[in-house]
Order: C-alpha cells, then sequence, then structure tokens
C-alpha cells in the first residue's frame, strides 16, 4: 500500500451563522465543537435581551460572555485578503492559521 498523506483543514464561513451578516468581529465559544465563528454583536444581543441560557446553534454548546473569544488571527486575515467576496477561506490544522482554499500547499 502507498504512503497517503493529506492535507488536513475546514472550511470557514465569512458570515454569521445566525444573522447571516457578515463577520466584523468574529467570535468563538470556547466550549464550542462548531468552526464557524460568530459576530460578537450578534451574541452579546442575544445573551444580554434573553432571560433563558443561549446555546450554540450548531452544536448546543452553553454559551456565556466568558466562553466567548475574539478570534484575532481571522480578524487580521480578513483585513489583509481584501475583498474576500466569493473566496473559500479555510483553516489549515497543520500549519495552524487561516488561508484561502487555493493557498492550501498539497502534499506529495
Amino acid at each position: 500500500m502507498e504512503n497517503e498523506s493529506r492535507v488536513v483543514y475546514f472550511t470557514i464561513g465569512l458570515e454569521d451563522p445566525i444573522t447571516k451578516d457578515p463577520l466584523v468581529t468574529p467570535v468563538r465559544n470556547l466550549l464550542c465543537s462548531a468552526h464557524d465563528a460568530f459576530e460578537e454583536s450578534t451574541l452579546l444581543e442575544l445573551l444580554e435581551n434573553s432571560d433563558e441560557k443561549i446555546s450554540c446553534p450548531l452544536c448546543n454548546a452553553p454559551i456565556t460572555r466568558d466562553t466567548l473569544s475574539v478570534d484575532y488571527e481571522l480578524i487580521d486575515f480578513l483585513e489583509t485578503h481584501q475583498p474576500i467576496e466569493n473566496r473559500e477561506i479555510v483553516f489549515h490544522i497543520e500549519l495552524n492559521e487561516y488561508m484561502l482554499i487555493e493557498d492550501v500547499p498539497m502534499k506529495q
């Protein structure tokens, strides 16, 4: 059997999964198993206006102010890769960085 190698990455959405608005300040829920970031203002508004506990709509993990973390690396990537519409963004696991899908190095 040939020695197989593969590139491991996951696609990143550039819209808030709740509002479908473009991400401005992407945050991640530290308890989430979902890969997508959320718009910070959306989650803060939900937390502020809800009397009930909030859960991630993608993986059902609880969301609190303490579990939110701004994704500064994604912000930096988006600021340096404008315009970004209609381009697929991925997070390359092995390299631990965001990149455009066409820039993903393929292993031989």
